[in-house]
């Protein structure tokens, strides 16, 4: 059974924090309004947690749930963070409710 480690954490974290941002970039730059955040978060989350799942097949590894949670925190942190950077940046292209753009 693995040792909480506090710097393992951190280090998953920004790991799937940097996947997040190149998710999202590479969505956003796609064009992929208004699913370029949702859609990173998804990918990235699941991504996050098969990652660790695939270590219970690996002799020697083992799969840590906290360091999935790491993961999807990392990944959901650094797509809002840029979310919310692309919208106040460019506000014309965020879709309104009303359906006008």
């Amino acid at each position: 059974m693995p040792i909480f480690s506090l710097y393992d954490k951190l280090v998953h974290f920004l790991e799937f924090a940097l996947f997040g941002s190149l998710l999202f970039l590479t969505f956003a730059s796609a064009g992929w309004r208004p699913w370029d955040a949702p859609l990173a978060i998804v990918l990235g989350g699941i991504y996050g947690v098969t990652d660790e799942m695939h270590q219970l097949f690996v002799p020697g590894r083992f799969a840590d749930p906290a360091d999935a949670l790491a993961n999807c925190v990392g990944v959901l942190a650094a797509v809002l963070i840029l979310a919310c950077i692309d919208r106040r940046m460019h506000p014309s292209q965020v879709p309104r409710p009303d359906g006008k753009a």
